[in-house]
């Protein structure tokens, strides 16, 4: 039995650039994050440790 593959290359080129914009997303949240956990360490006090805690439940 022999089947047509039709291929929408329109679609796929959008989904690449959505999974692209994503993961430079992602990426961005983790400089983020990291950049929070930078003056988290940096930093001592009573509130920056309770929110470090909170943070790391």
């Amino acid at each position: 039995m022999k089947r047509d593959l039709q291929i929408n290359y329109g679609i796929l080129d959008d989904m690449i650039g959505q999974l692209h914009m994503y993961k430079h997303a992602l990426v961005k949240m983790k400089d983020s994050l990291d950049q929070v956990s930078t003056a988290i360490q940096t930093n001592q006090g009573k509130s920056v440790e309770a929110w470090d805690q909170k943070i790391n439940r």
